[in-house]
């Protein structure tokens, strides 16, 4: 916290806190359901944090958008991931992680909006063109 307190500015300090968060959440959740709580809002607000001083990083936000899913919060995950996708459309998977999310949300729709987006921004995309097929040719 005081490597934060003097350097607020660095968006990078947010994002390693809130990796930090994550490992100690992923570290107690089979023993203590409440501090597993406690550093899973902790690396929520830390990357929260870190995307708003690293605004044009999308590397902030897909984390950010991965912690929103792995929570359950699928709504603020698909948020995030558009405004990653304005920023930079190829940026890692996030075409596959919104698509697996809405998958665990069962919402079908969306799944299928992410699927058909992802395979005409990038038709020879292999993993793209499965999940293009999956919701969209039928046999």
């Amino acid at each position: 916290e005081e490597a934060i307190a003097r350097n607020t500015w660095l968006p990078h300090l947010y994002s390693n806190v809130g990796l930090s968060a994550l490992h100690l959440a992923n570290f107690y959740k089979n023993t203590d359901n409440k501090l597993t709580s406690e550093y899973l809002f902790y690396s929520v607000q830390s990357y929260e944090k870190a995307a708003n001083k690293g605004t044009n990083n999308p590397l902030h936000l897909y984390n950010l958008m991965k912690i929103y899913g792995l929570i359950g919060q699928f709504d603020k995950s698909y948020e995030i991931g558009e405004k990653i996708l304005k920023i930079r459309l190829d940026y890692k998977d996030t075409f596959s992680v919104l698509i697996q999310f809405a998958e665990l949300a069962n919402n079908t729709d969306k799944a299928k909006e992410y699927a058909k987006r992802a395979y005409e921004a990038f038709p020879n995309n292999p993993e793209y063109q499965k999940m293009y097929e999956k919701y969209f040719v039928t046999e």
